[in-house]
């Protein structure tokens, strides 16, 4: 998970930051039902604080703009955001927390039962080519 922002925004310079140092910043909360979200605020309220959530938002385009709108920051999955954040010049800021560090994991029952295309999929998602057997960690 990651911070971003407008490059104006006073944690713009910053490389990386904690959740708790985000709280007095309004934000732009994506998909109401997300436990990323739930997470959030369940982190705030163990601060004794609430979040500022004014904008309510669906997706994490939608986000985005907001955020290059200069109206809010937002806390997005990195992979979901890169291509969006990069063509609106907006800055990532990697949050420091242990819970925002996420493992993603691909799982298939049987890979040598995977047809072609689904083959190809799974190995470029992993980024290598995979075997029978082969973990996809």
């Amino acid at each position: 998970m990651v911070v971003i922002t407008h490059k104006e925004h006073e944690l713009a310079n910053r490389t990386s930051v904690s959740f708790v140092d985000t709280l007095p910043y309004e934000r732009v909360a994506v998909d109401a039902a997300s436990v990323g979200l739930h997470l959030q605020q369940r982190l705030a309220i163990a601060e004794g604080k609430a979040l500022k959530m004014p904008f309510h938002v669906r997706t994490y385009d939608a986000a985005c703009r907001f955020v290059a709108g200069n109206l809010a920051i937002a806390i997005v999955p990195k992979e979901s955001t890169s291509l969006l954040v990069n063509a609106l010049g907006l800055t990532t800021i990697a949050l420091s927390d242990d819970w925002a560090r996420r493992r993603l994991v691909l799982c298939v029952r049987d890979y040598a039962e995977l047809n072609a295309p689904a083959r190809h999929l799974l190995d470029a998602l992993a980024a290598r080519p995979l075997g029978h057997g082969d973990p996809l960690l």
